[in-house]
């Protein structure tokens, strides 16, 4: 089980870290899901590696992992709790 960030993560240069929600998703048959950046994490200084992105209906207490990733040339500082992605539901049938 991974650990939960409890102080800021100082994000280097073009390093990468793998993080994951603090919730755990379940869905009906009925909806799946996708998981994407929201548009503020690039303004923030990283970008969000989300491969694959759409998650199955019927998916049962699941976290969802990405890598966070700085592609600039200062450290990007990430604080517990920052809100950095979002789920699209759609339903299916």
């Amino acid at each position: 089980m991974p650990k939960r960030l409890t102080h800021p993560y100082e994000l280097v240069p073009r390093d990468r870290v793998i993080a994951g929600t603090l919730e755990k998703i379940t869905l009906p048959d009925d909806i799946c899901a996708e998981i994407r950046p929201r548009a503020r994490t690039t303004a923030l200084g990283f970008n969000l590696d989300i491969t694959p992105g759409f998650i199955q209906p019927g998916t049962k207490e699941e976290r969802l992992f990405f890598a966070i990733r700085n592609p600039g040339h200062s450290v990007v500082v990430l604080h517990p709790g920052i809100r950095i992605c979002q789920l699209i539901l759609s339903r299916v049938g």
